[in-house]
């Protein structure tokens, strides 16, 4: 008879070998499928969500289902805390649809954030925290988190800002402003060097001014905008516009102020050519009939491009003259006018509260938008 024989080292090192090979490839397998299956589940329950927000708004007497605002908040379970909207405020509508759900709980996405185009919540890897002080946290999949107010995100979502236009876009605008008033002292540096406390936000950034280029000074600019705006300076605009007058308004001594002033008088004029009765009203200039997004479109195109004095900041007061003989301007600033002058200051306040979580070079050089905090302010704004 012969002898049992064991397996020799080499055929046990084979032998691991190739249940090393066969782990490699199923683990990740079994990872993906059931990484795919709690995305079906979740995208089950984000139907219910979606299903029960859509009855609230309708009952609310939102018939269109896409309130301009709306919020989810998840417990630490993944379970749906509670879902409100501007036409839902306390969510109890939502809540009535949603009955049978509660329990439910999402495992596979970290948040759900509402998309004001769709009318829809989408899931996303963004985590979103009620700190329970009136405001929240995001959190991205990296670490990289903003905190807001709620009642910022509030007054964003009632904007034309939260309605029509992304973080972005506002961004952009605030940056037109910057390379106007820059043209009316030459070019950036001799902007940045006259304005107070300029130097120490970019300090703070860890960045030397003698070295930043001018585009890193422009993005930096739009930064101490943020940081300078205020309900003083909506006070001061509105000012103008209830009859005080526009002299006021460029003070080449005070170009911190001017620079807020006039970056929230074009933001406003952004909001009227995006708004409804921007879309629908007409303006007559130069023998030509065109609707006010189309007039506000064209010319803002070319604001940057005017030099010499004060001839880009007065081209925005140009502006906003020939836009208040338009025939939807009264409407506007009676019904929207002060609920995008908030919402306004507070995107510029998510903006100026979060800037020291910047990666400051990443910022300086691509701007709002490539920066974390443009995709996180965009979960904000909603889409």
């Amino acid at each position: 008879m012969k002898k049992d024989r064991g397996f020799t080292l080499v055929e046990l090192v084979v032998v691991i070998a190739i249940l090393g090979i066969l782990a490699g490839v199923a683990v990740p397998v079994y990872s993906g499928y059931v990484k795919k299956a709690h995305q079906a589940a979740d995208n089950q329950l984000l139907g219910a969500v979606n299903t029960a927000f859509a009855a609230a708004s309708m009952e609310a007497g939102q018939y269109d289902g896409k309130p301009s605002g709306g919020r989810a908040t998840l417990a630490a379970d993944g379970k749906v805390q509670s879902v409100v909207s501007t036409v839902d405020a306390d969510g109890s509508l939502f809540a009535k649809y949603f009955a049978g759900n509660e329990n439910s709980a999402f495992g596979f996405y970290r948040s759900i954030v509402y998309n004001k185009k769709t009318g829809f919540f989408s899931g996303n890897d963004y985590k979103v925290t009620n700190n329970g002080d009136g405001t929240f946290t995001f959190e991205d999949s990296k670490g990289k988190s903003i905190t807001v107010n709620e009642s910022d995100i509030d007054n964003v979502g009632g904007s034309t800002f939260g309605t029509n236009m992304s973080v972005t876009d506002l961004g952009n605008e605030v940056n037109n402003v910057v390379q106007a008033a820059s043209s009316a002292l030459g070019n950036i540096k001799s902007l940045t060097d006259g304005l107070d406390g300029f130097n120490d936000m970019l300090s703070d950034m860890n960045v030397d001014p003698e070295k930043a280029t001018n585009e890193e000074l422009a993005n930096a600019l739009v930064l101490y905008v943020a940081r300078n705006t205020s309900s003083a300076t909506t006070a001061k605009l509105f000012g103008a516009i209830n009859g005080g007058g526009t002299d006021g308004l460029i003070d080449l001594n005070d170009m911190g102020g001017t620079l807020s002033t006039m970056a929230l008088a074009y933001g406003m004029m952004t909001g009227y050519a995006n708004s409804d009765f921007g879309k629908t009203s007409m303006i007559e200039k130069d023998g030509k009939t065109l609707t006010v997004k189309e007039y506000f479109d064209k010319t803002s195109a070319g604001l940057s491009d005017s030099k010499g004095g004060t001839a880009g900041l007065m081209a925005v007061l140009s502006m906003m003259g020939d836009m208040s003989t338009s025939s939807g301007f009264n409407d506007y600033v009676t019904t929207q006018a002060e609920k995008d002058a908030a919402g306004y200051v507070s995107a510029m306040n998510m903006i100026s509260t979060n800037y020291k979580n910047l990666d400051a070079s990443s910022y300086l050089r691509q701007g709002l938008a490539g920066s974390y905090m443009n995709e996180l302010l965009s979960a904000v704004f909603g889409g």
